[in-house]
């Protein structure tokens, strides 16, 4: 469980293929406190410390993990946002990240304003009911406010998309700031509302 502040950038050293999988080696600081079979977000995804050194951890990334998310595209060089589990006891600045990471959408805008950056994601219809205005929502492991939600009619040839304000120091001290317009990020949607659409799905489908 994480909470959606990203504590540092890593930087991708290099990347090795394994059972259909691939295992990533990253840069950082947090190596010198991670411990082996720790959990750590890697832009908004789950993963287990397999081995350390100094300066240095990786992690596994199964197939499905790949298929997923946006690790599959990473390369040596590229940075990747980080943060531990969630200790009990400390400040919840953000919102609950399981770290489970629902699928990679796409950023269809990126708009800098004077104060903020605004990035507007495309995503199907069947993903809408997870959305709320100014509910919850983790890209790349940041917890993030949905700002604006746009939904288009079937004939529409437009996407239906959210947008997320990003102030200025989370753009500076995360990977958002690399994102361009068609780039891929990770997005886990709030665990509520996809427990309360589960409940409202079966509570149908078992009624009389």
């Amino acid at each position: 469980m994480f909470k959606g502040i990203i504590e540092e950038v890593g930087v991708v050293q290099k990347s090795t293929t394994q059972a259909g999988g691939k295992t990533f080696f990253i840069a950082s600081s947090l190596a010198r406190k991670a411990e082996m079979g720790n959990s750590i977000s890697i832009n908004g995804v789950c993963t287990t410390v397999v081995a350390k050194e100094s300066g240095q951890f990786s992690f596994y990334a199964s197939p499905e993990t790949l298929a997923l998310t946006n690790l599959s595209d990473l390369k040596e060089g590229d940075k990747v946002n980080l943060e531990k589990a969630l200790v009990i006891g400390e400040t919840m600045d953000g919102h609950f990240v399981t770290g489970h990471v629902d699928k990679k959408i796409k950023a269809i805008q990126v708009e800098k304003k004077p104060a903020s950056v605004i990035f507007s994601f495309a995503v199907e219809k069947s993903d809408l009911v997870y959305l709320i205005p100014k509910g919850s929502v983790a890209i790349n492991g940041i917890s993030l406010t949905v700002y604006r939600i746009e939904k288009n009619s079937e004939k529409s040839s437009e996407k239906n998309s959210f947008q997320v304000m990003i102030i200025p120091y989370t753009y500076e001290n995360t990977n958002l700031n690399l994102l361009k317009t068609g780039g891929w990020a990770n997005v886990e949607f709030d665990s509520l509302g996809k427990y309360l659409k589960n409940f409202y799905d079966h509570s149908r489908e078992n009624q009389p």
